[in-house]
């Protein structure tokens, strides 16, 4: 079975849980092409977790909880092409996977905080560029409209950064809260 599943930056466990809920369905997650097209294959329905190392940022990575997952709590990588992120499948208990979920949102977090600064980079010189082709009477209107077209979608990614750096930090405060209830 193949399903197109779309999930923003910070709902990275929801789709985690979804995934979960689909093994226990009878649905084993065989690859992921494209970073949103899962294809599933029918098994027996198992209780797993699945764990998503997100990758997008050459310095920050999950490289510690993709060699941890792997060694220390019999994860299964699953196999990826094309996508921002690697995931991967055990049958380890959430409660023993803390620490590395713990990272794992403090790395997303901090990921998401460098494509907000990206974005607000390039909106501000697409800004900038905007306001002296609109100042230059030489400007021709086709350059005009593609250099302010281009600042408004910098613009869109700089909020939607902003609101996943929102959403995101909400979840770790969250966890940090209900962690040291625990403790």
């Amino acid at each position: 079975m193949k399903k197109f599943i779309f999930f923003p930056i910070w709902k990275i466990d929801e789709l985690e849980n979804s995934l979960k809920e689909m093994e226990q369905q009878g649905y084993r997650l065989d690859y992921i092409k494209y970073s949103y097209w899962f294809y599933f294959k029918e098994s027996n329905p198992k209780t797993v977790n699945y764990f998503m190392s997100y990758n997008i940022s050459r310095k920050l990575n999950c490289s510690f909880c993709d060699s941890n997952i792997l060694s220390n709590h019999h994860g299964h990588e699953i196999n990826s092409y094309h996508c921002f992120y690697n995931l991967y499948r055990t049958t380890e208990s959430k409660d023993k996977l803390d620490f590395l979920y713990e990272i794992q949102r403090e790395i997303t977090l901090h990921s998401i905080l460098e494509l907000f600064f990206t974005a607000l980079f390039m909106f501000s010189l697409l800004f900038i560029l905007s306001f002296l082709s609109i100042k230059n009477t030489n400007t021709d209107i086709v350059s005009m409209i593609f250099v302010l077209f281009c600042t408004f979608v910098c613009l869109l990614f700089t909020i939607y950064y902003l609101y996943a750096y929102i959403k995101q930090k909400q979840k770790v405060i969250k966890w940090k809260k209900n962690n040291l209830k625990k403790k």
